[in-house]
């Protein structure tokens, strides 16, 4: 589908729609650096979902105008914006990486009249504010986010300006950079596939089109400073995935994000780290279709529509678990349990953990 511009405040904000056009709306919050391209699963996945996903891109980034001095809680203005031009009312936010806390910032502002429910996938925590994790923020990040997060702004657009330059001339190279260098075990075995290698490749270069790196810099420097909400007044269903061996954006932050959001589901996935987010992404969005869709509390999870609650028994099937340990760092049994399904079937299993006294996954 090509994209659909439609206007902001201060500039056109690019758009595309995937999916089914009468399905559920979620918006879609690209990481960092990236673009309404993805990586996404294709579009047939959301039909079959009944989900139509919105996705757009950030001020800086691909087509859209650069916006200095934005910060997360400004990505609420965006979304709203965009709302109003496709005349939703109502309608499901997820954000991946560097999008997931403006998705946590949009469900902020907005509000359970607007934001049915959140997804924040491998999402950062603040570093500064009521809610900042303060200098355990850096502890176990890997040595390249540690150097970017940590330049002086004049150093900071140097060295983008560098990666994005490359990225947009070499964006094989930019990928074979960060293979051999960064990347868990776990995230080469992602990234080696070629259907998301060819989908990353793309979103790099087309993030920072000849060159230009103003929206990954204006991100970086959003990130590292104050948000410009506090992440506990978020009143919505929210859900907090990540893979434990991530080292871009270490677990401890949704480990914290989920001991100050009193309303949070956390997933956490033993055998995964931060490209895991993307095999996942169709699981959460039916969850979120889900929420959308008024299923009750202690229903079913990701049954959302009649023909998906007739799927395979064989289809992966969530287990609800209380958690043993402290709320903010409970730790989930691994992601391969097994458990019965009818008939003497089994298959494969992830093990959920929620928060006492928060919504029970439904």
């Amino acid at each position: 589908m090509e994209p659909t511009v439609t206007p902001v405040p201060e500039g056109p904000l690019p758009f595309v729609e995937y999916g089914d056009p009468l399905g559920v709306p979620v918006v879609m919050l690209h990481g960092m650096p990236g673009t309404k391209s993805g990586p996404l699963p294709r579009g047939v996945v959301f039909r079959r979902l009944g989900v139509r996903l919105i996705a757009y891109d950030r001020p800086g980034y691909g087509q859209a105008p650069r916006r200095r001095g934005r910060t997360v809680v400004d990505a609420a203005e965006d979304v709203r914006q965009l709302a109003d031009a496709l005349e939703l009312k109502r309608f499901a936010v997820l954000g991946r990486s560097g999008g997931a806390p403006h998705a946590l910032a949009v469900a902020a502002k907005l509000g359970s009249s607007t934001v049915t429910a959140v997804a924040a996938l491998v999402s950062l925590a603040p570093y500064r504010g009521l809610c900042g994790m303060g200098e355990k923020w850096w502890e176990g990040m890997t040595s390249g986010n540690r150097e970017i997060y940590g330049l002086e702004p004049d150093e900071l657009d140097e060295r983008l300006s560098e990666l994005a330059q490359k990225s947009w001339a070499e964006p094989e190279a930019i990928l074979e950079a960060l293979v051999n260098s960064n990347l868990t075990r776990a995230d080469r075995r992602v990234v080696g596939e070629e259907t998301i290698r060819g989908q990353l490749r793309r979103t790099y270069q087309e993030a920072v089109p000849f060159g230009r790196h103003d929206g990954w810099y204006d991100d970086v420097v959003a990130l590292r400073s104050e948000w410009g909400f506090d992440p506990r007044v978020i009143a919505v269903p929210t859900l907090l995935w990540h893979g434990e061996l991530d080292e871009f954006s270490p677990v401890a932050h949704t480990r914290w994000l989920a001991g100050h959001l009193p309303g949070a589901t956390m997933w956490l996935d033993s055998e995964v780290g931060h490209f895991g987010a993307m095999e996942i992404l169709p699981r959460v969005v039916r969850w979120l279709a889900d929420r959308h869709e008024g299923v009750p509390d202690g229903a079913e999870p990701f049954r959302s529509r009649a023909g998906e609650r007739a799927a395979a028994a064989s289809e992966r099937v969530v287990r609800i678990e209380e958690p043993r340990h402290e709320p903010a760092v409970a730790q989930l049994a691994d992601h391969r349990m097994v458990e019965s399904q009818p008939g003497g079937q089994r298959s494969q299993g992830m093990v959920v953990a929620r928060n006492p006294g928060a919504r029970t996954v439904g």
